[in-house]
């Protein structure tokens, strides 16, 4: 039997030589699976095309966990039981976007909501892609969404073959001549087409529903197969660490600590970027096996995502991007030639915020514009010359984008400019410059409670009630200041973790880092309460304060900030949260009153 299989093995590969691989690749496999009983994972892989096995995803860090059941699993499969999901083996089909070679950066905008825009496009093709992400100030970095405009007609006949469409190709195309993903906290969401048809993910299914929010398909979706969460996780760490190193060195080590943070933002972002790409090109095959217009679509849009994220421009250009810090103000003057090249600039936060920009474009005529929470704040050129210009920023602007474009036609063309931040101040708490204490009030975010209705805490009928008595207790415990359980004593600056117990454990989504730093202020019995990075309602504060009202003592709260989640903040706040809380320190306080 042994010289049996050698000798057709012989026959398939002189076949193979002469004829092309194409031609005898399936016949080969049926040679090998029904008549040579080799395993069926090697069947599988041989009867792929080569183009096929070339495009497949690398593989998870936990594949070779997996990989021990995998051909069991196969094998054991029967003919008789139903499917349970459209592919029993999804293959991922080799990108057919081949973008123009001249695509690149053109703009970054910065949003006080946290998000970036980085645009890129294609002067030759008008092909537009936007990138919306983390600022360069986030814990971690985060991919929300993109979109893709002026797309063109993109080749769907890899898509097609083998189907027996009820519709007119071209439907499809004009569905995707321009289309948006989203993500959340770095996962597959949500597709939006050209027609407003909208895609809404979840780990198991995509509900696919018109521009009317009627549902037109729901499809079943195997798990995707991604990078380890645990490792972005120790990347991002290993970034906080070295930024912290960073402030701890002099100047002249403080450069290889940089570098060496650059390197890891890279890494990590680049393993972010790829993670999205495979998710979406797995989930988009599945959709594509569908073989219904929507699921065609919407696979065929995500299959677009994967190929731009994995193009030799878009992840290369987006990374460096993603992980270049951002330009102080005062520092460093920008000069260039025939470009165009945009740059962050990081504006200190402080009252009366004044940002002046200087720039000569000289002779030549040049281009130049200023962004700022989605916005174009100023705009010049073509023009020649120099000129001073002052714009003054809200006092919790961090960042603004500016987008130089040198002269394209005169390669003779200098220029330079300078962004300068006057202003005064602001003090941080605990000296810690992610807390900030200005809210702005015209921001949709922006929120304020007070609970009106407060608990008695103690009477003052009752032996040894006093303002005194209750802020010391209030402080003896952080339970008492925040929704935690913790009974750790309240230290002024430290930096707490709101770990939930039983009475909270249905406040904190398992996503949020919910960190605070407290500020005692023995002389006005108050404590202040203030969020930091990662929290679900950064930034803002909580103010407590004990406070007479007569014949009680009572604790006082106020809640201000401008931080996601508004809605919840204020139904939290003003539904009885922090009655819950009060109620477990008027039971500490009574039980020391009545000793």
């Amino acid at each position: 039997m042994r010289h049996v299989k050698l000798l057709a093995i012989a026959i398939a590969s002189f076949l193979g030589a002469i004829l092309g691989e194409g031609l005898v690749r399936r016949a080969i496999a049926l040679l090998l699976c029904g008549v040579l009983s080799f395993n069926s994972t090697t069947c599988y892989g041989y009867f792929t095309s080569h183009d096929q096995a070339n495009a497949i995803q690398p593989l998870s860090l936990t594949h070779f966990e997996n990989q021990r059941n995998s051909v069991n699993s196969i094998l054991n499969l029967s003919l008789a039981k139903e499917p349970q999901f459209i592919a029993d083996i999804p293959r991922i089909r080799k990108p057919e976007l081949d973008l123009p070679p001249d695509i690149r950066i053109v703009r970054q905008i910065p949003y006080k909501s946290g998000k970036r825009e980085i645009q890129f496009v294609s002067p030759s093709s008008g092909i537009e892609q936007v990138y919306f992400t983390s600022l360069p100030d986030a814990e971690k970095f985060e991919l929300f969404g993109i979109e893709f405009k002026k797309v063109g007609n993109i080749d769907l006949s890899p898509l097609l073959v083998g189907k027996d469409l009820q519709f007119n190709p071209s439907e499809i195309q004009s569905l995707l001549q321009e289309f948006k993903i989203n993500f959340k906290d770095n996962s597959l969401s949500k597709v939006v087409l050209a027609d407003g048809t909208i895609a809404e993910f979840s780990q198991s299914q995509a509900v696919i529903k018109s521009p009317k929010d009627q549902e037109l398909e729901r499809v079943q979706l195997s798990q995707v197969k991604s990078f380890s969460k645990r490792m972005f996780d120790q990347g991002s760490e290993k970034i906080k660490n070295l930024k912290e190193n960073i402030k701890e060195k002099d100047d002249n080590t403080s450069s290889i600590f940089i570098s060496q943070a650059g390197s890891s933002c890279q890494s990590t972002t680049a393993a972010h970027l790829q993670n999205s790409a495979s998710t979406m090109a797995q989930q988009g095959n599945q959709l594509i096996s569908n073989g219904s217009k929507y699921s065609l679509s919407v696979g065929a849009a995500l299959n677009y995502a994967n190929s731009s994220l994995k193009s030799n421009v878009i992840p290369k250009e987006l990374t460096q991007t993603v992980c270049t810090p951002p330009v102080k103000c005062n520092e460093q003057v920008i000069s260039g030639g025939s470009e165009i090249r945009t740059d962050l600039f990081d504006v200190p936060q402080g009252a009366n915020r004044q940002v002046t920009l200087n720039y000569e474009f000289f002779q030549i005529p040049d281009k130049l514009e200023m962004d700022f929470d989605g916005k174009r704040v100023f705009e010049i050129g073509p023009a020649s010359g120099s000129s001073t210009q002052s714009f003054s920023f809200p006092n919790d602007a961090k960042y603004v984008g500016v987008k130089l474009i040198g002269n394209q036609e005169n390669k003779a063309t200098k220029w330079w400019y300078k962004v300068a931040c006057s202003g005064e101040e602001i003090a941080h708490p605990c000296n810690d410059t992610r807390i900030g204490t200005n809210y702005d009030k015209t921001n949709s975010k922006y929120h304020y409670y007070k609970n009106n209705n407060l608990l008695k805490i103690c009477s003052k009928k009752m032996r040894g009630c006093t303002k005194k008595k209750v802020f010391e207790t209030m402080i003896s415990e952080v339970r008492f200041i925040a929704p935690t359980d913790s009974k750790e004593g309240v230290i002024s600056c430290k930096e707490e973790v709101l770990i939930p117990g039983i009475g909270f454990k249905d406040y904190y989504p398992e996503f949020y880092k919910n960190r605070i730093k407290a500020v005692i202020n023995a002389n006005d019995l108050l404590v202040t309460n203030y969020t930091l990075p990662g929290h679900m309602f950064y930034p803002g504060e909580i103010r407590r304060r004990v406070v007479d009202t007569g014949d009680a003592i009572e604790i006082e709260t106020i809640g201000e900030g401008i931080g996601d989640n508004r809605t919840i903040n204020l139904l939290f706040g003003t539904q009885g949260l922090w009655d819950l809380i009060d109620g477990h320190l008027r039971e500490k306080v009574q039980s020391i009153l009545s000793k």
